[in-house]
C-alpha cells in the first residue's frame, strides 16, 4: 500500500469549507444514537469529530494526514477535550476496539 501524504493545509481547509455546517447536526445526532462509541474514518482535522465530542459522544478518528489530525487535536486541546487519533489508511487499518459506528461524512 502506497505511503500516505500530507496534501491538504488544515487552515485552507477550514477556509474552504467554513460555511459547511448543515450537515454537522444530523451526523452528530447519528453518532449520539449510536450507543456506544464512534469511529469517523477521514475525520480530517474535525470539523464533525469537534462538535460531536463537544456534544458528549465518544468518538475516535483516523485520517491519513497527519498534518489534519494535529490540527484537529489542537483544536480538541483548545477546549479541553480529547480523542484517540490515528493515523491510518481506510483501506487497510487495525484498530484496538470495536465501534457502535463508524461514519465517513462530507466528501471523503
Amino acid at each position: 500500500m502506497a505511503e500516505a501524504t500530507d496534501t491538504v493545509n488544515p487552515r485552507i481547509y477550514d477556509d474552504v469549507y467554513r460555511e459547511f455546517v448543515g450537515d454537522i447536526p444530523h451526523v452528530v445526532g447519528l453518532m449520539k444514537s449510536a450507543g456506544g462509541r464512534v469511529l469517523e474514518v477521514c475525520c480530517g482535522n474535525g470539523r464533525i469529530l469537534v462538535p460531536a465530542i463537544e456534544a458528549g459522544v465518544r468518538v475516535d478518528g483516523l485520517d491519513t494526514s497527519a498534518a489534519m489530525l494535529d490540527d484537529a487535536r489542537a483544536k480538541l486541546a483548545a477546549r479541553g477535550l480529547e480523542a484517540q487519533l490515528f493515523t491510518a489508511d481506510m483501506r487497510d487499518f487495525a484498530l484496538p476496539r470495536r465501534y457502535a459506528l463508524i461514519v465517513i461524512a462530507f466528501n471523503s
